[in-house]
């Protein structure tokens, strides 16, 4: 039937599991006014839960979604809540829409950024920490090794010096 409404989709929930906490909080108010789901490397998983907003047979209602940057391709399933978890660092898009029991898709998508933040030994500025620490390792290494070899180089001059002195003196 092509009089029928659009159906419409919206955001019902948002949980996401906050590392720091160690459990999941609710979210839902922050993602509806920002459109952005921003991942800590610690926070493991998030679920969205979405309503189609038609009520005819609503066991029937199809869902779509991917994650674009990562998955390309168009992932089907009858279950209005989304699970998503250990995301590899990056930035996403997730499109979410929906299909009605009478095979209409919802012309409105759910459009969100995800935003999965670098574990921090992979950060730039860490890297270049472990780097300089390394070359002032390697130096200071380098430095004690020269100094001891030195101190040893001294050593071996001077028992050098007094066994001469020593062969010098029992061959008077």
């Amino acid at each position: 039937n092509q009089d029928s409404p659009d159906p419409l989709l919206a955001i019902a929930a948002f949980e996401q599991f906050d590392g720091k906490q160690g459990k999941a909080v609710d979210g839902t108010a922050r993602l509806i006014a920002s459109n952005t789901i921003h991942l800590q490397p610690s926070d493991h998983f998030f679920n969205l839960e979405v309503a189609l907003l038609s009520f005819e047979n609503v066991a029937q209602n199809r869902y779509a979604f991917r994650l674009e940057g990562l998955e390309e391709k168009w992932s089907y399933t009858d279950n209005p809540v989304l699970r998503f978890g250990r995301l590899p660092f990056g930035q996403y898009r997730l499109v979410v829409k929906g299909q009605d029991a009478l095979g209409h898709w919802s012309e409105h998508q759910i459009s969100l950024m995800v935003q999965v933040v670098k574990p921090f030994y992979l950060q730039s500025w860490f890297l270049l920490l472990v780097f300089s620490l390394l070359i002032a390792g390697t130096v200071g290494y380098i430095k004690i090794h020269t100094w001891q070899l030195r101190q040893r180089q001294r050593e071996l001059e001077q028992l050098v010096a007094e066994r001469t002195r020593k062969i010098s003196e029992d061959k008077q």
